[in-house]
């Protein structure tokens, strides 16, 4: 999996009534982050009712011997209704066992009965209409009866099988997914039959518990689920939006959990345009709950946000080895706040000391000008060098700028870039720190920036811009320490995916990119195609036109030129170590930035995926009536059929709360350069989209068609 997939915003112009332009904020979130504008909600907020619903229930298939010993646990999640209780029926018979309506604890029969597929039923017990339902196949019993047969437990807890011969107990040999004992990515299980789950899913979502006694064995099905457990440990967080309060908003920190009580303690700079000052380094609690699908909550106790309330919803990628969750997919959710962006787990061992901070680091920050120029958006990209002991000298790196359309040349970057940077002695072991960047780039006034940062690790800081000059965010990436003048056209080779997000300044709409260019290695463009998003406006499937590209030899800056029918539009890119590319506009008409990946695959995706999309929506009527709108889900992508799942949309303070996917959701095969087409629909909202595969884990998202400019992302569950 990537080490990281960053969230970026798209800032977009509205004209308002009085002729004045404003800014929208639409937070792009991907698993990266290039924060831009910020977006104003509504204020109060509203929910839609829930939609009558799909109960999930797990395990949702299982097979289960005929004897009573082979008991199978049944649980349930409705996520609209996460509080739900449940009423448990099976298919009428006396032959297929019976199940016990308050526990879901099912007893198969003492024989296979006819069918052998039985129906478990759960109903949520206030409202019958809505239920879900599971399969049980009944199996001729084997040599040795494992108990419980099938349950669901919750990432990180523990479960006690058990093993009968003939109705007698035995002490079996014990396997997970046919390793003696287990081991940390499929669970333990000891020789006493205590199976202790990984902190979050297996690869498949469950594993399969082996017992043996001499020349008999027999299996069990455990289907792992998240729970408060998955979300352990240390973790920075950035996002951007806006707020009721008066406009764009940008926000970072670092939260720890304790996940027995599901609280967490966080320190935030919370950056909005509505408020006078920043608050910084402000220490924040609050509570949290993760549900088994790996969607979860978050409500914080914040004094700098309207209300003094921050809420988030969220969806969690997948662990390293069965460890806790490495990423999660992040939306403001209290109708007081719009905004999207990412939680990435911390480095803990990297975050007490300077020297952690050395080397070449790529960095994409974007936001507003709020000081010149009437809040024009206001896009960085570029790459610096730090020592280790606080020092970003003069000399050791260079940025591209757009300020409103006034952009740096495309042969000829901003050189000036110094800066210093230090660690928040304050709060050591928060990750926190400072950083300042000079320029003296004749594009923009706003030539000296302080930011505060947070360490994700050594190779990943999220920034949030803490004085009064502008309103920006973004991220640095640990970058390759070439040396000065060996920096080779040999470095872009590939397929990279990339998604951008801006405005296109001729007509003050929202503005968004996606597609897959192709580098020989050699300074050409060889093909790919784009997709574009022009304020509802769409130019599909253009096929990208060969081109040449340049590679600054002092300091890696590319100059990247793509041309797609008669548009040609300039861009600067630069290449971080984890394979991602940071990308912005230096035109002074369509103004976008954003971020590209080597991709590493091209198939379509398949299995469980966090989902996040964020843009405007009524892009097409954007001097009247764009809102931003934020939305987080999960959803299961089967190899054939219709994709599961569920939505949590924010729609500038309109909040839906798990919006099940219908049947009418699919996701198209790939083609050759990993891009497909898909549908995501909800009962509130459907979203025709384009995807574009980075690998079997990671995704990026273009929305296409004339109600919503949107981009996101997937990341991998399990």
């Amino acid at each position: 999996m990537l080490a990281c997939v960053r969230g970026y915003e798209l800032g977009s112009f509205l004209m308002c009534n009085n002729g004045r332009i404003a800014v929208l904020a639409v937070a792009f979130a991907v698993a990266l982050a290039i924060p831009g504008c910020g977006g104003k909600s509504t204020g109060g907020g509203s929910s839609s009712p829930p939609a009558t619903g799909v109960v999930t229930v797990y395990p949702q298939t299982a097979a289960a011997p005929a004897d009573s010993h082979a008991q199978v646990q049944f649980s349930a999640f409705f996520p609209s209704q996460p509080a739900a209780t449940f009423t448990w029926s099976i298919t009428s018979g006396s032959g297929n066992g019976t199940i016990d309506a308050n526990t879901g604890l099912y007893t198969p029969p003492s024989a296979v009965p006819n069918p052998a597929t039985v129906t478990i039923t759960a109903t949520d017990t206030a409202a019958s209409g809505d239920k879900g339902t599971a399969t049980i196949t009944i199996v001729a019993a084997p040599g040795v009866i494992v108990s419980p047969a099938a349950l669901a437990l919750p990432a990180g807890a523990t479960a006690n099988f058990s093993a009968t011969v003939a109705g007698n107990p035995v002490t079996p040999a014990w396997q997970v997914n046919g390793i003696a004992g287990g081991n940390a990515a499929v669970g333990t299980i000891t020789a006493a039959g205590a199976y202790t789950a990984p902190l979050t899913p297996p690869p498949g979502g469950s594993v399969t518990i082996t017992a043996s006694s001499g020349a008999n064995s027999g299996t069990a099905t455990a289907t792992v689920v998240f729970s408060n457990s998955s979300l352990t440990g240390s973790y920075a967080f950035s996002y951007s939006g806006g707020d009721s309060n008066g406009g764009p908003l940008a926000v970072a920190g670092s939260f720890t959990t304790a996940p027995a009580a599901g609280t967490l303690n966080a320190l935030e700079d919370y950056n909005s345009a509505g408020a006078t000052t920043v608050a910084k380094a402000l220490p924040v609690t609050g509570t949290y709950q993760v549900f088994p699908d790996g969607s979860g909550s978050a409500t914080l106790n914040n004094p700098a946000a309207v209300n003094s309330r921050e809420v988030w919803q969220f969806t969690l990628a997948a662990g390293t080895a069965g460890g806790a969750s490495r990423h999660a997919l992040l939306v403001r959710f209290d109708g007081t706040a719009t905004g999207s962006g990412s939680i990435d787990l911390q480095n803990t061992a990297q975050l007490k000391t300077l020297a952690s901070i050395s080397g070449n680091y790529v960095f994409g920050i974007s936001g507003i000008d709020a000081v010149s120029r009437a809040a024009f958006p206001l896009q960085f990209a570029g790459i610096f060098n730090t020592d280790g002991a606080g020092n970003i000298p003069l000399n050791s790196g260079e940025e591209d700028v757009n300020d409103g359309g006034h952009a740096t040349p495309s042969n000829a970057p901003d050189l000036s870039l110094n800066g210093t940077y230090s660690l928040d002695t304050n709060n050591l072991g928060s990750g926190r720190g400072y950083i300042t960047l000079n320029n003296t780039s004749g594009q923009t006034t706003v030539h000296t920036v302080d930011y505060a940062f947070y360490m994700v690790d050594s190779a990943h800081l999220k920034l949030v811009e803490i004085d009064n000059t502008a309103l920006l965010s973004g991220d640095a990436y640990a970058a390759p320490n070439t040396a000065h003048g060996l920096y080779q056209p040999s470095s872009f080779s590939g397929h990279y995916v990339f998604t951008l997000g801006g405005t296109d300044l001729t007509t003050s709409s929202p503005f968004a990119q996606g597609g897959v260019v192709i580098a020989d290695g050699n300074g050409g463009i060889t093909g790919g195609v784009v997709d574009v998003n022009d304020g509802g406006k769409t130019q599909l499937a253009q096929s990208v036109a060969s081109a040449s590209y340049t590679v600054d030899a002092s300091l890696g800056r590319i100059a990247l030129p793509i041309q797609f029918g008669n548009t040609v539009i300039n861009y600067a890119a630069y290449l971080a170590s984890n394979g991602s590319v940071e990308i912005i506009s230096l035109d002074r008409n369509f103004m976008d930035s954003g971020v590209g990946f080597l991709q590493a695959s091209a198939t379509a995706p398949r299995g469980a995926f966090a989902l996040n999309l964020s843009g405007v929506i009524d892009s097409s009527q954007v001097g009247s009536a764009g809102t931003e709108e934020d939305v987080a889900g999960q959803m299961n992508i089967p190899a054939g059929g219709a994709p599961a799942g569920n939505l949590d949309i924010n729609n500038s303070g309109t909040l839906v709360i798990g919006s099940p996917l219908g049947s009418s959701s699919n996701i198209g095969g790939a083609d050759a350069n990993g891009r497909g087409t898909a549908s995501v629909a909800a009962h509130v909202a459907t979203f025709p989209l384009i995807y574009y595969a980075i690998d079997a884990n990671n995704v990026l998202l273009f929305e296409s068609d004339a109600t919503r400019t949107m981009v996101g992302a997937l990341a991998r569950q399990y």
